[in-house]
């Protein structure tokens, strides 16, 4: 089915470096189309080096705000529901890895049940690999990251909480799962969102309770389960609200990205102070450097 292309719609990105000295870029915009039964909405979040995209649409049309976790195979104009993926209230494929694993996240919204983080595969459908039923200390899950080397790093919610996340690495080979903790003595969330093959994790967490949410950015060391602050990074997580270390390479470059959040007058209604504006800058960290690359 052709439809008008809309902003909507998930849309494929190919990059073309035109001149190396010029550093411009020319793109090839193109749409990937929805559930031709759902609502005209369908999102795009991963692509892999075999061509495979993931994403969720609408599949119910009118006001009905149900997604589900879609795949487009290489070659599709529309996409296709991942198997199960109907069973649910709400479901986002947001990464893959070259083996074609998907990984995501799905909710039961009536009733109200914390979203849970799930691999999915085609012959056994949806696995809730950090749910109760496999740890029944953990209430929610969220994936940050699935890599090409077998691991899966995120954040839980542990039923002893009320609030505050911890982190997890996941193996999927031996099925492992091990609990990252936020900054000690005192920090009360802890969010991991990369990993390199050499173990170095990656993500965001606080040093304290009652933060008002800001959170820092952090690692967990090879070999330990407490975050730390990015060495040297005491300067840039002092000056922005939130600061999220977001993926790190082979040569433990970490990029990520600090906000700035301006917050409304407090003589607006109770309801509206906790809004703002939120200013957002890109970051690139090495040992040797940090670079502000937008």
């Amino acid at each position: 089915m052709r439809r008008k292309l809309n902003s909507a719609v998930g849309i494929i990105v190919t990059g073309i470096l035109a001149s190396a000295a010029l550093a411009q870029s020319t793109y090839v915009l193109e749409p990937l189309g929805d559930v031709p039964e759902g609502g005209f909405l369908s999102r795009a979040f991963a692509i892999n080096n075999n061509g495979w995209i993931v994403g969720a649409s609408k599949i119910t049309d009118g006001d009905d705000p149900r997604q589900a976790a879609v795949r487009w195979l290489p070659g599709m104009t529309e996409p296709e529901l991942l198997s199960g993926a109907a069973d649910f209230d709400f479901s986002r494929a947001m990464v893959l890895n070259n083996e074609n694993q998907i990984g995501g996240y799905a909710e039961i919204l009536d009733p109200f049940e914390p979203p849970k983080a799930f691999l999915h595969h085609d012959d056994t459908g949806f696995d809730f690999f950090v749910g109760e039923d496999n740890n029944p200390d953990l209430r929610g899950s969220r994936m940050g990251r699935l890599t090409n080397f077998g691991k899966v790093v995120g954040w839980v919610l542990p039923s002893e909480l009320s609030f505050g996340n911890r982190g997890y690495v996941y193996d999927i080979g031996t099925e492992d799962l091990t609990i990252l903790n936020p900054v000690p003595p005192n920090g009360n969330l802890a969010l991991a969102h990369g990993i390199n093959s050499s173990g170095l994790i990656v993500g965001t967490a606080s040093d304290e309770p009652d933060k008002n949410g800001f959170r820092r950015a952090v690692r967990w060391p090879v070999g330990s389960t407490d975050a730390e602050f990015l060495p040297g990074f005491d300067n840039i997580n002092a000056r922005f609200d939130d600061v999220s270390a977001a993926w790190v390479g082979e040569d433990g470059i970490v990029r990520g990205m600090p906000e700035t959040v301006m917050r409304t007058a407090s003589s607006l209604p109770k309801t509206f102070r906790g809004c703002g504006i939120r200013t957002r800058k890109r970051f690139a960290f090495s040992a040797h450097r940090t670079a502000w690359i937008g």
